[in-house]
């Protein structure tokens, strides 16, 4: 098993907060909400995690919108621009879905997978 660990010094008082393993698995983080996980996050290339469909870190915008086509919405990244992007795909008439945030090179930086917290975009609000 992999022991977990505080992944900042976020507070717990809101009922969320980010733990990641204690070692190994580089850039990958954990969203517990009311004491369960409700997203888990990728954030480096190093990860050799990939989707259901084959998409990891790096991977260019123009893959995910291959593999995801219209069931992906797109929106501006609010802090890198216009073309950077946030793109979500949730899983049919599930609350479960992907969200993949891509740089202004369009390349993919972070994967979140979960529940509605894959919207979150300041650490738990």
């Amino acid at each position: 098993s992999t022991r977990l660990m505080p992944a900042d010094d976020s507070s717990r008082a809101d009922g969320c907060w980010h733990v990641k393993p204690a070692r190994g698995h580089d850039g990958v983080q954990f969203m517990i909400q009311r004491g369960r996980i409700s997203r888990a996050s990728l954030w480096s290339e190093l990860s050799p995690v990939r989707t259901d469909r084959g998409v990891g870190i790096g991977d260019k915008e123009e893959r995910v919108r291959q593999l995801y086509g219209e069931s992906l919405r797109s929106e501006p990244h609010p802090f890198l621009g216009e073309t950077a992007h946030y793109l979500t795909y949730w899983n049919g008439d599930t609350n479960r879905g992907l969200r993949f945030e891509t740089n202004d090179h369009g390349k993919v930086e972070a994967i979140h997978a979960g529940d509605y917290s894959i919207q979150l975009i300041e650490g738990c609000s």
